[in-house]
C-alpha cells in the first residue's frame, strides 16, 4: 500500500505558507521539517512548491538572500509543472524583491515584469497587480528614473484607493513622498507624507510612523521650516524610544542635531551628534557613523568660530 501524505503535513506546509513573513524563524522550521517528509512523495508537487515558496520568503526576511534565491527558484519550477500563474506570479514578485535587495537590478526588472504579466491575464486580486506596479515603482527609484517610478507609484495608488485599503493607500503615498522628495519637489514630498500620516494613526506600528515623521521632518526641513521639522524628528524619537529601536532613536537624534546647528545651537548639536553616534558605533552602522562624524566635525568647526 502506498504512502499516504497526512494532514498534519499538509497543515504544517500551510501554516509555514501563512507566517512565512511574520514569523521567518518558525515558518522556515515548519517548511524544512515538511520538505524531509517530501522526499518519500515524488508527486507532492503542488506541496513542495509551497514548502519552498514559504522556505524562500523566510530566508529573504531573515536575510540569507543566497538561500531564498535557490528556494525561490525549486518553487518556481514546481509551480510551473502545476501551471499555476497566481502563484508564479507570486513567487516571479518574491524573486524580484530578492533580487534588488542584492542589486542585481535587470533581473529584478524582468521577475517583476514577469509577475505582473501573470497577474494581469489570470483573475487575480487587483491588489497583487498594485503590490507589483508599487515594487517597479521603487526599482524605477533605485535606478534613478524618478518620472518611471511617480507614474507607477501612482498607478499603484489608484488601484488600492479604488478598493478602499488604508494601510496600502499609507503605503503608496509614503513611496511618492520619497520620489519627490528626490526630485527636490518638497512641497509635493510634504503633502504626500502628511497625507500617509493622517491615515497610518489609526493602524501602523510606531516604527511605520516614526520612519514617516523622518521622512516628512526632511522634507519640510528642505522647504525651511524649521520648528515643523523639529517637531518632527521629535515625534520619530519618541516612538522609536516606544518600540525599542536603538538604530531608529540614533537617526532621529541625528537628524534633531542638524535642527540645533541650522538655529545656531551648536552645544546642543554637539551633545545629540555624540550621543547618536556612540550608538553607530555599537551597532556598528557604518554609513550612519560616518554621516555623523562628519557632521560632528562641522559642529566642532562651529564652536570653534563661536558661531
Amino acid at each position: 500500500m502506498p504512502l499516504q501524505l497526512t494532514e498534519q503535513t499538509r497543515q504544517q506546509i500551510a501554516q509555514a505558507r501563512n507566517i512565512c513573513d511574520s514569523e521567518p524563524e518558525r515558518a522556515k522550521t515548519l517548511a524544512q521539517q515538511a520538505l524531509v517528509i517530501l522526499e518519500d512523495f515524488p508527486d507532492a508537487t503542488r506541496e513542495k512548491a509551497n514548502a519552498y515558496y514559504a522556505l524562500g520568503i523566510a530566508d529573504y526576511r531573515l536575510d540569507n538572500f543566497k538561500a531564498a534565491e535557490a528556494h525561490l527558484q525549486q518553487a518556481l519550477k514546481h509551480f510551473e509543472q502545476l501551471d499555476d500563474q497566481i502563484s508564479l506570479a507570486d513567487t516571479q514578485n518574491a524573486l524580484a524583491n530578492n533580487f534588488m535587495a542584492t542589486a542585481r537590478y535587470s533581473e529584478a526588472m524582468h521577475a517583476f515584469t514577469q509577475s505582473l504579466s501573470h497577474y494581469e491575464h489570470t483573475n487575480s486580486p487587483k491588489e497583487k497587480i498594485a503590490t507589483v506596479l508599487n515594487n517597479l515603482g521603487n526599482l524605477y527609484y533605485y535606478l534613478a528614473d524618478y518620472p518611471r517610478a511617480i507614474e507607477h507609484h501612482q498607478h499603484a495608488l489608484r488601484i488600492r484607493e479604488e478598493l478602499g485599503n488604508k494601510q496600502s493607500i499609507a503605503a503608496s503615498l509614503n513611496n511618492l513622498g520619497v520620489v519627490y522628495a528626490e526630485m527636490e519637489d518638497y512641497q509635493s514630498a510634504s503633502e504626500t507624507f502628511e497625507q500617509s500620516l493622517k491615515l497610518k494613526q489609526s493602524f501602523a506600528s510606531p516604527i511605520a510612523l516614526a520612519n514617516t515623521y523622518i521622512n516628512l521632518g526632511n522634507a519640510v526641513k528642505s522647504m525651511g521650516r524649521i520648528e515643523q521639522a523639529q517637531m518632527c524628528y521629535d515625534n520619530a524619537k519618541n516612538l522609536y524610544q516606544q518600540a525599542g529601536k536603538s538604530a531608529g532613536v540614533a537617526i532621529a537624534i541625528h537628524a534633531l542635531a542638524k535642527v540645533h546647528n541650522h538655529k545656531g545651537k551648536h552645544q546642543e548639536a554637539k551633545a545629540c551628534l555624540l550621543e547618536s553616534l556612540k550608538t553607530f558605533e555599537l551597532l556598528e552602522m557604518k554609513r550612519e557613523k560616518i554621516l555623523s562624524m562628519i557632521t560632528l566635525g562641522k559642529t566642532y568647526a562651529k564652536l570653534q568660530q563661536g558661531d
